[in-house]
Parts: C-alpha cells; sequence; structure tokens
C-alpha cells in the first residue's frame, strides 16, 4: 500500500524550521517516496488561515477519497 505524504512547514525566523524541512526532504528523496510539501514563509507551529486550511482540505479530498479538489 502507497501511503501519500505531506509536508506542511512554518518558517519563521530562526531557521531551524527550515534546516528540519530540507533533512525531510532529503530522506524522501533519497528514499524514492513520492511527497507533497507546502511551505509558509514567516508561520510558526499553527495552522488556521483560510489558504491553509484549504491546502490541507484539498489534500485529503484527493488522497483519502481519491477525488480531484475542487477548481478555486
Amino acid at each position: 500500500m502507497d501511503i501519500s505524504k505531506t509536508g506542511i512547514y512554518g518558517w519563521s525566523a530562526g531557521g531551524q524550521n527550515a534546516m528540519a524541512a530540507l533533512q525531510i526532504v532529503n530522506v524522501l528523496v533519497k528514499a524514492g517516496k513520492n511527497f507533497e510539501q507546502l511551505c509558509l514563509p514567516g508561520k510558526g507551529h499553527s495552522l488556521g488561515s483560510k489558504f491553509e486550511m484549504r491546502r490541507l482540505n484539498d489534500f485529503f479530498v484527493k488522497h483519502l477519497k481519491g477525488q480531484e479538489p475542487p477548481e478555486r
């Protein structure tokens, strides 16, 4: 079974989140895994904006329901 992966990262000041995200990407690429990544400059660890919630919802619609998300 192929399980889809997604990463949503807030890249706020400090750079630690960015480095951790890139390390994860590196591991996934080396392993030949498919994944989706959404980088949110200036954001911290929480989601909540309309854009973020729409992207998260679209991911679940695509990978859990097997449908294409609606055009916006």
